[in-house]
């Protein structure tokens, strides 16, 4: 099992309108959509995106971006960001008490460690979850076609006051 506290983001050339499907499949120029403008704007969270480390939500995706175009609105990094959610080339995740936070969707599939102290995303990949919970899906007779599984947790040497629950 390994365990990323910041995985790379990987994301498809634009120049070349590739696209990724939602099986993680590169998609060549041909099947790419032509609704698809790479402007100044989406550029910059491009950019942003592929050298984000771990999970960003779009505040914070918006100040990396200023630094590829100073000039950029966060109107126009959530219209990036839903764009290319449309498109399959961005996973979007809301989880218990934080804001959405985005990664690229070509990472292969994990599960999501959520400190609850202070909400950092660690990811968690292990094929044998997977291809157990796939075999568990078959035996009743059905094929996954997505897997989402979020964890919550505090670190082993946090002190917890004694009134709280270990589920907290």
């Amino acid at each position: 099992m390994n365990i990323h506290a910041r995985s790379p983001l990987f994301l498809a050339d634009y120049g070349e309108r590739q696209r990724v499907t939602s099986a993680g499949k590169s998609v060549g120029a041909e099947s790419a959509p032509t609704s698809f403008r790479t402007t100044r704007a989406r550029g910059a969270v491009i950019a942003a995106l592929q050298k984000a480390n771990g999970h960003l939500d779009a505040i914070h995706l918006w100040s990396r971006a200023r630094a590829f175009d100073p000039r950029i609105s966060l109107a126009s990094v959530y219209r990036t960001l839903n764009a290319l959610l449309e498109q399959g080339l961005v996973r979007k995740y809301l989880f218990k008490g934080s804001r959405a936070v985005w990664e690229s969707a070509r990472h292969e599939p994990h599960a999501h460690l959520v400190d609850v102290a202070s909400g950092d995303v660690l990811d968690i990949i292990d094929k044998g979850i997977h291809q157990q919970l796939e075999r568990a899906a078959r035996a009743l007779g059905y094929r996954l076609v997505d897997i989402n599984i979020e964890l919550y947790g505090r670190p082993l040497n946090e002190v917890v006051p004694t009134d709280q629950s270990t589920t907290q």
